[in-house]
């Protein structure tokens, strides 16, 4: 069996010298006979060739051929979320970022109506247009707006609530007592047109209504029957305590509701009274009693090679798919709906979240927190004790909670298996492979021109002024970002640009790079020398 398999954004870069293009074109060729080699399919009519040429008199060069298909040349192309156009200018990428940025404007707006508090409309700034105006929007914009797990949680799942209130529409039912469980919106119709065929007083069309909605009544009857027999024959008691409420019209009273502080206050300390530190032990520890002997420290501590839990998209997307729509949103606001209708968007994210938490050893407080509910065990209350609690606690949290159960399941908690050690598996090696060409602000600002950079720097100040908090500018943002790039490259030898970082004589400064024009001046390199030097 050939297998054959496609990976977009493969990119080949060559220098072409003095009209010779042997060596650009051999290496196309060998690129073909490895992606030939290793199963992969090179797609001749949805590769291109785009030639950067800035001499005075440029000669025309012939097209690339692969496979004896000519490779069409563009002006321009996007890659990895930018534009990079042949005249290595930015001008439509940039245009295409305040587009993105001037979309997420509104929203902005709709939560400062709504009188959010300020740090929760900068955490939104920081995660939302920030990154629309730095890079390309990818799911680690909010990852990157703050380092705390708490913050980085909440904002997303204020994000997730904000989203499904503003993009799921919301229908109000008019429900009367006398309301048949049976009649459906089919019904309802036909029996406004037998009312219309009435005070028209056309007795034939009034006829022919009257018959139709009796035989609809009757199959809407037939069907509504065989539903509540297939409740009492299905193994769910569930499905037979709601059928038995259909039969007998059972209608549970409404609890009365009194908004009562004390109350409130008796119970949580009546249902936290477990977890205050009141108890004394009953034998007092004999001084003469030998002293404890400490625990070896390779038995509890775990070994350096022993890789924690990792949590898996796939397994995250699944118990996603698996969530029961009818069951209540927890205190994070997060319902059951959103994340099995969104399991395919939010999995990533969650993703991340899980495993950050499981390398801090921290679980997020919003996960934490949970609704206690009292529900009333008799008609007639006389003590706290008479109220049962039911707590709403995180959707999310319980999916978390059953992930981390299967694993401790598989891996040494399983019944009469307790002698066997927990399995080892191997630890993962994870090599980022960061392209030279990569959609983010340090590649374009350098080159952008000061018009663009007022036309961004502009969207940036309309957001100071609907949230009323000073905002970093692009220039910051630039300079912070440059460095950060500059430390990776350095602290990595296997970075094609880390030679590029050379110390001086004195071991203190980089070797600042020979530029001759302008725009290898302001591109990313020489101006990461520079700013690593300040």
């Amino acid at each position: 069996m050939n297998e054959e398999n496609s990976r977009d954004d493969t990119t080949l870069i060559g220098l072409i010298q003095d009209g010779d293009e042997s060596a650009y074109k051999q290496e196309a060729m060998q690129l073909v006979l490895w992606c030939s080699q290793n199963n992969l399919e090179l797609n001749t009519l949805k590769t291109v060739e785009i030639i950067v040429d800035f001499r005075k008199h440029p000669s025309t060069l012939l097209p690339l051929t692969i496979s004896n298909i000519p490779v069409s040349p563009v002006e321009n192309f996007k890659f990895l979320g930018t534009t990079i156009s042949q005249d290595l200018k930015w001008e439509s990428n940039i245009n295409s970022i305040l587009k993105k940025a001037q979309q997420r404007m509104y929203f902005l707006r709709q939560l400062r109506k709504y009188s959010l508090p300020q740090e929760l409309l900068i955490q939104f700034y920081t995660a939302v247009i920030e990154s629309d105006l730095c890079s390309s929007i990818t799911i680690c914009v909010f990852e990157a707006g703050t380092d705390s797990l708490d913050e980085l949680t909440d904002t997303v799942t204020s994000y997730i609530v904000f989203c499904e209130d503003m993009c799921v529409p919301t229908k109000t039912f008019c429900k009367y007592s006398n309301n048949k469980p049976w009649f459906t919106a089919k019904l309802k119709k036909l029996r406004h047109a037998k009312e219309d065929a009435y005070r028209g007083e056309d007795k034939a069309l009034y006829k022919q209504a009257r018959n139709q909605l009796t035989k609809e009544i009757r199959i809407a009857k037939r069907s509504y029957s065989e539903k509540l027999k297939s409740r009492f024959s299905a193994n769910d008691p569930a499905s037979v305590w709601k059928g038995l409420q259909n039969i007998t019209n059972y209608r549970r009273p409404p609890l009365p509701t009194e908004a009562n502080k004390d109350l409130a206050d008796d119970l949580n300390t009546f249902y936290c009274r477990f977890e205050n530190n009141i108890f004394t032990p009953l034998i007092q520890p004999s001084p003469m009693s030998a002293p404890i002997t400490p625990l070896d420290s390779s038995l509890t501590t775990p070994s350096s090679t022993q890789v924690a839990l990792t949590i898996c998209e796939k397994d995250v997307y699944r118990l996603f798919q698996r969530q029961k729509t009818r069951k209540a949103p927890g205190p994070d606001g997060v319902s059951p709906c959103c994340l099995k209708a969104c399991a395919d968007q939010l999995a990533p994210i969650f993703t991340s979240l899980f495993n950050r938490s499981l390398e801090l050893c921290e679980v997020p407080t919003c996960f934490k927190l949970s609704t206690i509910i009292p529900v009333p065990k008799k008609p007639s209350i006389t003590g706290l004790n008479d109220y049962r609690p039911v707590a709403l606690t995180s959707v999310v949290m319980k999916t978390f909670e059953k992930l981390v159960l299967a694993h401790l399941k598989k891996f040494g908690f399983q019944y009469n298996n307790s002698g066997n050690p927990p399995l080892q598996t191997p630890k993962p090696y994870y090599t980022p492979c960061l392209s030279v060409l990569c959609s983010s602000i340090t590649i374009w600002f350098g080159a952008a021109t000061k018009q663009e950079r007022n036309r961004l720097q502009k969207t940036v100040k309309t957001a100071e002024k609907i949230i009323g908090a000073p905002l970093p500018t692009l220039q910051d943002l630039y300079h912070t970002r440059t460095r950060n790039r500059a430390g990776k490259i350095i602290n990595d030898p296997s970075h094609p640009g880390h030679n590029i970082f050379q110390l001086l004589p004195s071991g203190r400064r980089y070797r600042t790079l020979f530029t001759k024009t302008a725009r290898h001046r302001n591109s990313f390199f020489p101006q990461a020398i520079t700013l690593t030097k300040n």
